[in-house]
C-alpha cells in the first residue's frame, strides 16, 4: 500500500504541474511607442515552431488552415498606443493560448490598420520585433511594443524589358470615398526598341487567389524562362499582369456592389493608360487573358462578359462557375455548407491519394479569427473574397453573409 499511495501522490504531483505548463503565460501586454496617432484595426500575437519565419507571415495559410501556425486576434478601436492587455476573442487553430504545446515558440505582435489592401504585410501596418518564448517551464507574462512599421509602398526597379505602374482609380476612389490604387507590372517583347512604331497584342495575366503585380519577377529570374522569351523566334507580345489584391481580398477584378467597380476601372482607366505608354495594339483582335485558379475564373469571365473586348481566353483550373457546385456546396439545395446530408463533413482540399487535407469549416473558421469582428466575409481571404465579389452591402458596406459561421 505503501508503493501504491507513492505512485498515486507522484502521478497527482505530474497531473498538476502539466496542467499549470499549459498555462504558463499569464498576461499578454502591448503598446505603441508615443505619438499623435490613434489606431483602429485588428490585433494579433501569432505563434510559430518555424525559426525561419517571422510569426506575423504565418497567419492565415490557406493552403494547410488545419496545421496552421497559431493566432489569436481582438479589434481596437481609436488606440492610442498606451499598454493594454491583449485579450483575444478569437483564434485558430487554438480557441485559447493555454491550449499551446509545450515547446520553444516564436511569438510576435501585428496590428493591422492598411484599409486599402487586405494583406497583413501591407504599408502602415505595425508590428513588434518577434520573441522567442519557452512554452512549459515557468509562468510569464509577454510584453510587446510595436515598433516596427510596414515601410509605404514603392515600386520595384524597373528593368529593360520589365515595367510597374500604379495609378490612382477615380472611378474606385469615388466608391470607397478614399485613395484606391492600381497597379500592373508589364513584361515587354525582347525585340522592343523604345521610340519604335512597332505595335504588338497583348495577353492580361491574372493570378492565383490575392496574387501581387509583383509575380512577374519570378518569371525575369527564371533562366528557362527568359532563354525562351529572349528567343528571335518567340512571337512579341506584352504582357500585362493585374494585381489581385483589394480592401476585401483578391477583387476577381469584377464590378461588385460590395468590392467596387474593378472591371470598369480596369476598362476605363487602367487598359486605356497601359496602351497609351505602352506598344500596345489597342484593338480587339489583339486582346487577350489567362489566368490559373482564381485567374481562371477571372480570365473565363471577362471573355464571358465582355466578349467583344478580348479575343481569347486560355483558362486553367478555374473556380466554379457555377453556385451548385461552389466547391462541394450546392447554395440552393444543401442545407448545410459545412456537411453533407449523409453528415460527412465536406472537404475544401484532398491529398493525391483522396484523403481531405483540410475542410471547409476549418478554412471559414481561420479566417473568422482573422476578420474585423470575427466575421469571415471582411478576412480578405478565400471565403471573403467570393462574399464580397458576389454578395450585396449590408449597411456597414460589408458583404452580407452567404451562410452563418
Amino acid at each position: 500500500m505503501h508503493f501504491f499511495a507513492k505512485a498515486i501522490a507522484l502521478y497527482c504531483a505530474c497531473n498538476l504541474f502539466f496542467q499549470a505548463a499549459n498555462a504558463d503565460i499569464t498576461g499578454i501586454h502591448i503598446s505603441l511607442p508615443k505619438d499623435e496617432t490613434s489606431y483602429s484595426g485588428r490585433l494579433f500575437v501569432a505563434f510559430t515552431l518555424d525559426t525561419d519565419s517571422e510569426p506575423r507571415l504565418t497567419i492565415g495559410d490557406e493552403a494547410a488552415p488545419r496545421n496552421a501556425s497559431p493566432f489569436f486576434a481582438v479589434d481596437v478601436a481609436n488606440w492610442d498606443g498606451t499598454l493594454i492587455e491583449f485579450q483575444p476573442t478569437a483564434g485558430f487553430p487554438l480557441d485559447s493560448i493555454n491550449q499551446l504545446e509545450e515547446g520553444s515558440w516564436q511569438v510576435q505582435a501585428l496590428l493591422d490598420v492598411n484599409v486599402e489592401l487586405s494583406d497583413l504585410d501591407s504599408p502602415g501596418n505595425r508590428f513588434s520585433l518577434p520573441q522567442k518564448v519557452m512554452i512549459g517551464s515557468s509562468p510569464s507574462v509577454l510584453r510587446f511594443e510595436l515598433t516596427e512599421k510596414v515601410e509605404e509602398e514603392s515600386l520595384p526597379d524597373d528593368t529593360e524589358l520589365l515595367k510597374f505602374i500604379r495609378i490612382r482609380s477615380e472611378l474606385l476612389s469615388q466608391f470607397y470615398e478614399r485613395d484606391i490604387f492600381l497597379r500592373a507590372s508589364v513584361l515587354l517583347p525582347s525585340d522592343y526598341v523604345e521610340g519604335s512604331n512597332t505595335r504588338y497584342p497583348v495577353l492580361y495575366h491574372v493570378a492565383g487567389l490575392n496574387g501581387r503585380f509583383t509575380r512577374s519577377q519570378n518569371l525575369i529570374d527564371d533562366e528557362e524562362f527568359m532563354q525562351y522569351w529572349l528567343d528571335e523566334s518567340t512571337p512579341g507580345v506584352v504582357i500585362v499582369f493585374l494585381d489581385g489584391e483589394s480592401p476585401y481580398g483578391d477583387s476577381y477584378q469584377m464590378n461588385s456592389a460590395v468590392s467596387g467597380p474593378y472591371a470598369d476601372a480596369n476598362f476605363n482607366e487602367l487598359f486605356p493608360y497601359l496602351a497609351e505608354i505602352f506598344p500596345i495594339n489597342d484593338i480587339p483582335s489583339n486582346r487577350f487573358v489567362t489566368g490559373c485558379s482564381t485567374g481562371g475564373w477571372v480570365s473565363m469571365a471577362l471573355q464571358i462578359l465582355y466578349p467583344s473586348y478580348f479575343n481569347g481566353a486560355y483558362s486553367f483550373s478555374p473556380d466554379s462557375p457555377s453556385f451548385r457546385a461552389y466547391q462541394l456546396v450546392n447554395i440552393y439545395e444543401d442545407e448545410n455548407a459545412y456537411y453533407s446530408a449523409r453528415g460527412m463533413i465536406r472537404p475544401s482540399a484532398r491529398e493525391t491519394n483522396g484523403d481531405p487535407r483540410f475542410s471547409i469549416a476549418d478554412e471559414i473558421r481561420m479566417e473568422a479569427a482573422m476578420g474585423s469582428g470575427g466575421s469571415y466575409v471582411v478576412s480578405g481571404q478565400q471565403w471573403g473574397a467570393w462574399n464580397a465579389v458576389y454578395g450585396q452591402p449590408d449597411d456597414r458596406g460589408n458583404p452580407i453573409p452567404i451562410w452563418n459561421q
